[in-house]
């Protein structure tokens, strides 16, 4: 037996040796995130760092930043939006982008929006108060007018352009509510199978 033993580790020290670690350039940078903070990739739920990172590779919004210049908001999923003084509230209006499906194959309309904003709302999760108190949202503020356009009624207390600002945000992330709905436990709008 201490032979063998012997003829073993004599053996391993003229073996070949592999890399435990496979050759980078000296010029390559890279990058490992931890992602252990993950929750959920639900937009009415997310608001952990790791989380958003993922999600907002899933989901789009109506509106993005462009670029890194957080001062210029650009149509994603809108292909326009126009604000008008309502009186005593402002009318955010946001015209579709024609033609973009989900991944499901079904197509991104108001109905779509109208749903996932309220969803957030009932929802009430980490990123609600986003919606709730700082754009003064409820429920029922979200209309849909056909299938291309949406209409957001926001309190004369809020501003506008930060609600813009908001829908960058994953909370602003549009879900298929199709799809969603078809996976609901109880009233959670397809939370559960959404994380």
């Amino acid at each position: 037996m201490r032979v063998a033993v012997v003829v073993m580790l004599v053996g391993g020290l003229f073996a070949p040796q592999t890399p435990s670690r496979a050759a980078t350039a000296s010029d390559t940078l890279v990058y490992v995130n931890d992602i252990s903070d993950m929750i959920s990739l639900d937009p009415a739920v997310v608001y952990e760092f790791s989380g958003v990172l993922v999600a907002q590779n899933v989901y789009d919004t109506l509106v993005t930043f462009e670029g890194e210049d957080l001062t210029t908001i650009k149509p994603r999923l809108a292909q326009s939006w126009t604000i008008r003084d309502a009186g005593l509230t402002w009318k955010v209006t946001f015209k579709l982008r024609p033609g973009v499906k989900f991944s499901t194959g079904r197509p991104v309309t108001a109905k779509a929006v109208v749903f996932s904003f309220d969803r957030v709302i009932a929802l009430n999760k980490s990123p609600a108060f986003l919606f709730k108190e700082v754009a003064g949202l409820n429920e029922g503020d979200t209309i849909p007018v056909g299938d291309d356009t949406v209409v957001v009624s926001l309190p004369k207390t809020a501003s506008p352009l930060a609600f813009l600002n908001i829908l960058t945000f994953t909370v602003g992330g549009i879900v298929d509510p199709d799809e969603a709905m078809a996976h609901q436990a109880g009233v959670d709008r397809g939370e559960a199978w959404l994380r």
